[in-house]
């Protein structure tokens, strides 16, 4: 018996770590041909621990179903500080003409909010936001609220719809992007802002609004 053990602590060893990658999403690997499958609300929080991976959602998806922190409602995915520093989405979601339902976030302080926060070189396509409520101080939008100077980020078939309540630099889908490329989009939204504010984007530099609508 004991010249066995070694071996079965190995194995155990060898596969834990494939097995709660596994459940963190419906399916996938998370590559480009074969992305994550995010089929429920759980599945999309944790696209924050993936920020470099490809991502399909294949169910609409409820965050009322979700335990907020109490009165503060949605931590974005990116989560980045006042500076600029922190985590940043790099990957891609397709939301698969699928909805995203009930977005609940309510902060005071500075740091870009939205259902992802800071951005750099990602893709977004085919995704629906309804029932979005947003009130925040800064950099603010239902998809995103900053996205980094680098290489470019698109925004494609993306439609959002709610009530914002927001400061500077935001508006119904990005708060403020850097080289941010805008395509068949629209922004169905109650606002109330202040400063560098938009009814799709607050502030855009090196970039491209098409096709897009508020």
């Amino acid at each position: 018996m004991k010249k066995f053990l070694p071996l079965f602590i190995f194995t155990i060893a060898f596969y834990l770590p494939i097995t709660v990658v596994a459940n963190d999403f419906a399916g996938g690997t998370g590559t480009e041909s074969d992305p994550y499958l995010v089929a429920n609300a759980v599945h999309l929080d944790n696209v924050r621990l993936h920020l470099d991976a490809n991502f399909l959602q294949i169910n609409d998806i409820s965050l009322d179903t979700l335990d907020f922190q109490e009165g503060i409602g949605w931590n974005p995915i990116g989560n980045c500080n006042n500076d600029l520093e922190g985590e940043t989405f790099t990957g891609s979601f397709n939301g698969n003409n699928f909805e995203i339902s009930g977005l609940f976030i309510n902060r005071s302080d500075s740091i870009p909010s939205g259902l992802f926060g800071c951005t750099q070189n990602a893709t977004f396509i085919n995704m629906n936001l309804t029932d979005v409520s947003i009130s925040s101080a800064y950099w603010s939008g239902g998809l995103l609220g900053n996205n980094l100077q680098g290489n470019a980020t698109l925004i494609d078939s993306v439609n959002i719809s709610g009530d914002f309540n927001l400061g500077n630099f935001s508006g119904g889908l990005a708060g403020q992007g850097d080289s941010l490329i805008i395509h068949n989009s629209t922004a169905e939204i109650t606002m109330n802002a202040e400063g560098h504010i938009g009814g799709l984007v607050g502030a855009i530099a090196r970039g491209e609004v098409r096709s897009s609508s508020v």
